[in-house]
């Protein structure tokens, strides 16, 4: 098993995942962008609702991941996406 598929190496990303949300709550606006278009952004969501529903979704992901499912690169994907709505709500 690669060490990046590892079950260890998943639930760091996922706990680092839902720390990261957590220290953003107290910069982040009451609402968060998640959708741009034309370089302004045009949809927002509830900055709890934006913060965690990426960990929430990569938890999910990792506990399908514990019953064999293939779900790792589905948990890097979201984790990336996390990383991208993060620095789009604080900055």
């Amino acid at each position: 098993m690669s060490p990046l598929t590892d079950f260890k190496t998943l639930t760091v990303i996922v706990i680092l995942a839902f720390l990261l949300s957590i220290a953003a709550i107290g910069f982040c606006p009451h609402y968060i962008p998640i959708h741009f278009s034309g370089g302004h952004a045009d949809r927002f969501v509830n900055k709890y609702l934006g913060l965690f529903l990426f960990p929430v979704l990569m938890a999910v992901a990792l506990i399908l991941h514990k019953f064999e499912f293939k779900t790792a690169w589905g948990i890097y994907f979201l984790a990336l996406l996390h990383l991208y709505l993060l620095y789009h709500a604080v900055f």
